[in-house]
């Protein structure tokens, strides 16, 4: 069972002990700070080790990140999709000749590069559907492979 702590209680039972507002107010922020830092530092554990076992091939989502796909023979696995992997090594080609996400988007669907299939709600139902390039999914492209690389 979470507890809420109540800051003005606290603050005012630190200035009756102290009698200093300065004190009081001190005290506060200083829990504030550290509650905040706590909760800070779990979310980069958990971002560090979800990160981890998908480099080490585990799938932890029902989306798959781009250039991964299930591995035929253990679907709790993922491993490298070709084809997409040749799309993020073309997306970084044309972002080091200093295209933007939208030109490298364009790009892409000019050279003929088709993206993934995506899920649609359509009558009450899921059905898959073509993609389509935009910035914002070149731009997730280019983020998670650099995140990989740094790992």
């Amino acid at each position: 069972m979470k507890k809420e702590i109540d800051f003005g209680k606290l603050k005012k039972a630190i200035v009756e002990i102290t009698d200093s507002m300065a004190v009081g107010k001190f005290a506060v922020k200083a829990v504030q700070a550290a509650m905040e830092l706590r909760a800070d530092l779990s979310a980069e554990q958990t971002r560090v080790a979800m990160l981890q076992l998908q480099v080490s091939g585990q799938r932890i989502s029902f989306r798959l990140p781009y250039g991964q796909m299930l591995d035929p023979n253990d679907p709790a696995r993922m491993v490298p999709n070709d084809y997409e992997q040749e799309v993020i090594q073309k997306v970084w080609a044309l972002k080091n000749e200093g295209l933007s996400l939208r030109k490298i988007a364009e790009n892409l669907t000019d050279l003929g590069y088709k993206p993934r299939m995506v899920d649609r709600l359509f009558k009450g139902r899921t059905v898959q559907v073509k993609g389509k390039w935009h910035h914002g999914l070149i731009r997730s492209i280019l983020k998670r492979a650099e995140t990989e690389k740094k790992n």
